[in-house]
């Protein structure tokens, strides 16, 4: 519906429509900034709770892991 607004009526009401839907200048390294923190924050949580399991493996084989008898 805009573009067809946009293209019918006069460059100035295009300009102005063309200048109101514009992504601010800044937008693609704030978009990269955002996803390279959100990735970032995926990965430490993958760290995390590989370590995390690795502690609960192991008390489970220390804790739970039959006494033999030698």
């Amino acid at each position: 519906m805009l573009e067809q607004i946009a293209s019918e009526e006069e460059p100035s009401l295009r300009d102005a429509l063309t200048f109101a839907l514009a992504p601010p200048e800044d937008f693609a390294e704030r978009l990269e900034q955002k996803v390279s923190a959100r990735l970032d924050s995926r990965v430490m949580l993958g760290v995390v709770s590989d370590l995390f399991g690795a502690g609960l493996e192991t008390s489970k084989l220390l804790l739970l892991e039959e006494p033999t008898d030698e």
